[in-house]
């Protein structure tokens, strides 16, 4: 019997050690670790350090393995003329982009069609956008004129809404006065603020709608932290 713990000793180092597990590569922004599983593609939205209106675009997409790829460059973008705030806070008017994670599309544009895998949907001089909070069509697209106190042409002079898409903010439910046309849309120049919205360079923007894709369920999310690129 005095032989009887030796041996149990050397049995018991034979085996082999148990493997050591891999851990999972990091995501290039923890926010995509949020994001729902069927989403593969995703743009974020964060502020430049010390920044006010001017942020930071990044496109991801989701791999077969699960991990997040960076697809194009990160690229400058601009939000609203106040910043971004909170979606408890946002208001109707306020200048504010609101933070979250929302889906996006359709995409819009003032051409019959566009090179996107979105759904699309042509502006004219008849579509609007009402932002009155106390019409029953607030923050709703409509066709022919409103009759609402106040509502934006979706086929602007000014040409930022040429091409798009719906960030799909206060949309279900619509609550009146938290906010309403929150688009991604063509950019008035660096360092110039929207109404609310994301803006990029127009060319950014028609990489991007060539990308995106509905069947891809692709989210953008708008962070109020600081970018680290």
């Amino acid at each position: 019997m005095r032989y009887l713990a030796p041996l149990v000793i050397v049995i018991a180092g034979c085996g082999k050690p148990a493997a050591t597990p891999t851990p999972a590569p990091a995501s290039p922004d923890p926010v995509l670790d949020t994001l729902p599983a069927d989403c593969r593609q995703a743009i974020v939205v964060r502020p430049q350090f010390g920044k006010k209106v001017d942020v930071t675009v990044r496109a991801f997409e989701r791999a077969a393995a699960g991990t997040w790829e960076e697809k194009f460059d990160p690229t400058p973008g601009t939000v609203g003329r106040n910043g971004i705030t909170s979606a408890e806070k946002k208001k109707e008017g306020d200048g504010c982009t609101p933070a979250g994670t929302y889906a996006v599309g359709p995409a819009f544009g003032y051409a019959e069609s566009i090179d996107t895998k979105l759904t699309y949907r042509r502006a004219s001089e008849n579509d609007f956008w009402v932002d009155d909070a106390e019409s029953p069509d607030y923050n709703r697209w409509v066709v022919g004129k409103p009759a609402a106190k106040s509502f934006e042409l979706m086929k602007r002079h000014d040409d930022l809404y040429e091409i798009g898409a719906v960030i799909r903010y206060n949309n279900d439910p619509v609550v009146p006065g938290k906010g309403s046309a929150i688009f991604l849309h063509v950019w008035p120049g660096p360092g110039k603020p929207t109404a609310g919205c994301v803006a990029v360079d127009k060319e950014v923007l028609k990489k991007l709608l060539h990308w995106l894709n509905d069947e891809s369920r692709p989210r953008i999310v708008i962070a109020l932290g600081k970018s680290a690129v």
